[in-house]
C-alpha cells in the first residue's frame, strides 16, 4: 500500500506541476485527497514538494566542530574555574586557564588549543549544559534572610519580634 501511494504521489506531483490554473489544480487536489485520505492542506504541501523529507527527529544543522577530547579539556577547565557562565569563561579567562591547565596536566596540540581559544560564549554554554548543576542556590541579599535560610535561630527571633511590633 505504501509503495503504491508513493508511486501515485509521484505521478500526481508531475501532473500538479504541469497544470497552472486554479480550477485544474483544485480538481487534482480533490482527486488526490479522495484517493490518499490526506487532509487538503497537507496534500497541497505534498504535491508542491514542500513536505520535509528524511527521518523525523533527526538532528538538524551543522555538526559540532569540537572533538570529544576538546570537550573533555573544556569541561576540566570549566570545573577548575568554578563553573562560570560561558560569557565569563570565553576569551582571555579561557586562555589563562588553558595555559595553567597545560602546565599541570598535559600538553594540548596547537590545533586543539586554537579550537578551544576560538570557542564562543554561547557554544560553551551549549556544550556544557548537560553538566551544569541543576537548581543551584542563589545568594540572598539580606543577611538576616540568609541566616534564616541557614537555620539561625537568633535572626528568626529578631524577625519575629520586629514583625510582632509592627501595626
Amino acid at each position: 500500500m505504501k509503495k503504491s501511494l508513493e508511486d501515485y504521489t509521484r505521478v500526481m506531483r508531475g501532473r500538479y506541476a504541469q497544470h497552472t490554473g486554479k480550477p485544474a489544480r483544485q480538481k487534482l487536489l480533490d482527486e488526490y485527497c479522495q484517493t490518499s485520505g490526506l487532509e487538503r492542506k497537507y496534500a497541497n504541501k505534498v504535491l508542491r514538494g514542500q513536505r520535509r523529507r528524511g527521518p523525523s527527529g533527526a538532528p538538524r544543522g551543522a555538526g559540532s566542530r569540537y572533538t570529544r577530547s576538546d570537550l573533555q579539556v573544556l569541561k576540566s577547565l570549566w570545573l577548575a574555574a568554578g563553573q562560570p557562565c560561558g560569557k565569563r569563561l570565553a576569551g582571555d579567562m579561557l586562555k589563562l586557564w588553558l595555559r595553567s591547565w597545560q602546565k599541570h596536566h598535559r600538553a594540548v596540540s596547537k590545533a586543539q588549543r586554537e579550537r578551544l581559544e576560538g570557542i564562543s560564549a554561547a557554544q560553551i554554554d551549549r556544550e556544557l549544559a548537560p553538566y551544569r548543576i541543576a537548581g543551584r542556590k542563589r545568594r540572598i541579599a539580606s543577611s538576616a534572610l540568609a541566616t534564616l535560610q541557614r537555620g539561625g535561630g537568633r535572626a528568626l527571633r529578631t524577625l519575629g519580634r520586629d514583625h510582632a511590633r509592627s501595626p
